[in-house]
């Protein structure tokens, strides 16, 4: 859907958030929920903690687990919702209370972030699973899957951006439709980052955001950002962040795009805004030649995650490629690796596989 420069502009906000959302595609799982974890007879299981007692140096929960001590843990679980409106859940318990595994419980109990937008709430899984898999039940028995097979890692963020509401919108129709970065931020987890905490880790969330889609962008040959107007406040992060010298990806545009009321941070004679327009310094366009071959389209991944909910219902598609090279340039986006391509394999006329091949080793790395 959209011209080509549309298309590019939608893949570079999508790829900008999931690498946020995937910490680099790292993090198949959410950090805090199931970053310190232990994988015994064939089941994975999580130490759920809060921030404050998570160490970010080695990822384990060196505080208190959320489950332990006999305590009820029921996080992303709304339970008086049931199927077909989320997938049936319930507190959950540490499975010991002593020895190795005191604090931990089963991953496919819980319905924390997976997936390349983290995917997270039990009611957002049932939706997920009946788009991807044409079952209710698939991720509700199995929520650990989003996290584990690439297919649903991939297929989960793009059911997230092409399907998730908010305000009468899509993150897909954020872009298309209104140019706008900001909104899909909104869209995503504007409860928390528009506007976000200057003093807390949103605050930064929202700057590693903006810098991760200044490198998507660059990748793509983009001459523009699309507006930041959408999440409140994110004008400010982005000039806050340029001056703090945290968002060195984005200053190839720091004089050019619209930045309103930010004279207080920024003052035109210090660099600030000075209008819309492409970037004195033209972002490059190494793989621009191999990008027209594959021409991206997200509107083609969106078809092949064929909603089946009464509310969301779409048509089938007659005629699809077997293969599609979706981006060759995405290795520019994650730090000069080898994102070759995704490939899609169709059948039955559900999505089977989204294969991404990297040197760093394949999606999700858990």
């Amino acid at each position: 859907m959209g011209t080509e420069l549309q298309q590019r502009h939608e893949l570079a906000a999508f790829l900008g958030n999931v690498l946020h959302e995937s910490d680099e595609l790292k993090a198949g799982r959410e950090y805090l929920m199931c970053a310190d974890q232990k994988f015994v007879g064939g089941e994975m299981y999580c130490k759920p903690c809060d921030m404050s007692g998570f160490d970010w140096e080695t990822f384990t929960c060196t505080g208190e687990s959320l489950a332990s001590e006999g305590r009820a843990f029921n996080g992303y679980c709304q339970s008086n919702l049931l199927p077909p409106d989320g997938c049936e859940c319930d507190d959950v318990y540490e499975v010991s209370s002593d020895g190795e595994m005191a604090g931990f419980v089963k991953a496919d109990k819980l319905y924390f972030g997976r997936g390349a937008i983290q995917l997270s709430w039990n009611y957002n899984y049932i939706k997920a699973s009946v788009a991807l898999t044409g079952h209710s039940q698939t991720f509700c028995q199995r929520p650990d899957w989003v996290a584990t097979k690439e297919e649903y890692a991939w297929g989960a963020g793009l059911f997230y951006w092409m399907e998730n509401v908010k305000n009468d919108k899509t993150c897909h129709q954020a872009v298309l439709m209104h140019n706008e970065f900001g909104q899909t931020l909104d869209i995503i987890n504007g409860g928390l980052e528009c506007p976000s905490d200057d003093h807390g880790w949103h605050g930064k969330a929202v700057q590693l955001r903006l810098n991760r889609y200044c490198r998507a962008a660059t990748a793509l040959g983009l001459d523009t950002l699309l507006s930041l107007d959408g999440c409140m406040d994110m004008d400010k992060k982005f000039v806050q962040c340029l001056k703090e010298g945290n968002c060195d990806a984005c200053k190839v545009w720091e004089d050019k795009i619209s930045l309103p009321d930010i004279s207080t941070i920024l003052t035109v004679e210090e660099g600030g805004a000075t209008g819309n327009g492409p970037p004195t310094k033209k972002p490059t366009k190494k793989n621009n030649t191999m990008w027209r071959r594959c021409v991206p389209t997200l509107h083609i991944l969106h078809s092949l995650v064929r909603v089946r909910t009464p509310a969301v219902q779409r048509q089938s598609v007659t005629m699809l490629p077997t293969h599609t090279d979706l981006m060759s340039s995405a290795a520019d986006v994650s730090n000069d690796k080898a994102v070759e391509c995704m490939n899609l394999v169709v059948s039955n006329e559900k999505l089977k596989c989204i294969q991404l091949q990297r040197h760093l080793g394949s999606w999700p790395k858990v």
